[in-house]
């Protein structure tokens, strides 16, 4: 499936499949988490004569069909994001109240942009974002300021003996070099310790989440 780079999966009002801490999943988003999957799930699962299609995503592996993982692993995925905008929601980070605002915003953008080239005015980035690029291009710059409230909030807190371990952690790497020293790179471990704690801020969150999924209707769902 080649998909162009204004591709959405919300061309028909998009399915309610269930929901993740009371915000709603829908099957537009579940298609979208498979499409970052797909390349993943195929090349993790080893078979004689690889096929392609519905002939791949069906066929029988161990008694484990394809299809069913890339579903597992793309709500697994959704169901961070929806913790994640869980967070972002209670703090007015997040801007959209539904999918269907995320959809008119990203068609919006790029309608946007591309009026802007035909009137020669300078445009950074893609001409269009696909669904998939436009959702991570706003997510990630809501989770920077997310951080950056969490800390003020003293949700996350950075000690300075995590500070010191984070530091211990890095010298492993590149930060190896006597010219590393902790009180030089301090912003950078300290955003390194910062990304650690929210991990696992978020992986609470994720074990804590109330899942209620409509199995009958993510069993039907696929991206071919």
């Amino acid at each position: 499936m080649v998909l162009s780079p204004n591709t959405t999966f919300s061309q028909s009002p998009s399915i309610d499949i269930g929901s993740v801490n009371d915000l709603v999943i829908t099957k537009s988003e579940l298609q979208r988490e498979m499409m970052r999957y797909r390349f993943k799930v195929f090349n993790s699962i080893t078979t004689g004569i690889k096929q392609s299609g519905d002939n791949f995503w069906n066929s029988d592996e161990r008694g484990i069909k394809p299809v069913m993982v890339l579903r597992k692993l793309a709500l697994d995925s959704l169901v961070k994001i929806k913790v994640q905008e869980k967070l972002l929601r209670e703090r007015n980070i997040w801007p959209y109240k539904s999918y269907s605002d995320f959809i008119s915003d990203f068609h919006r953008t790029n309608e946007l942009r591309k009026k802007a080239l035909v009137n020669k005015q300078v445009v950074y980035g893609p001409v269009e974002y696909s669904e998939e690029t436009f959702f991570d291009y706003r997510f990630s710059n809501a989770l920077i300021q997310l951080k950056q409230q969490l800390l003020s909030e003293k949700v996350i807190v950075i000690t300075d003996e995590e500070l010191e371990n984070q530091f211990k952690v890095m010298q492993k790497t590149h930060y190896a070099k006597e010219k590393y020293t902790l009180k030089a790179y301090e912003r950078q471990v300290k955003e390194a310790r910062v990304e650690t704690e929210y991990a696992m801020l978020v992986d609470k969150h994720y074990k804590k989440a109330i899942r209620n999924i409509d199995q009958s209707k993510l069993n039907t769902i696929h991206t071919y």
